[in-house]
């Protein structure tokens, strides 16, 4: 059976996570003001668990390379930081 998870994010240029083989990565967001962004993906929490990648990248700021899907963007500081999630 497939349900929807989610884990924290840091707003760093890349980090692993850990989802269940064949995990849809649907989206990147805030739960709630000021916090850290959350990552919701569709799984079927039986599968064996895989890494994956995730980048984020500021406005403004050189991205050296093309990513397979866009996640989010995420607001922090009142819209004085802007950052931008994507998967390889």
């Amino acid at each position: 059976m497939r349900t929807i998870h989610k884990q924290t994010l840091k707003i760093q240029h890349e980090q692993e996570i850990v989802v269940p083989a064949y995990s849809k990565l649907l989206c990147v967001k805030e739960q709630f003001k000021n916090e850290d962004p959350c990552i919701w993906y569709l799984c079927d929490p039986k599968e064996a668990p895989v890494k994956r990648a995730i980048y984020c990248h500021g406005t403004g700021h050189d991205i050296d390379k093309e990513y397979d899907q866009y996640l989010g963007t995420v607001i922090k500081l009142d819209g004085k930081s802007v950052f931008h999630f994507f998967v390889e």
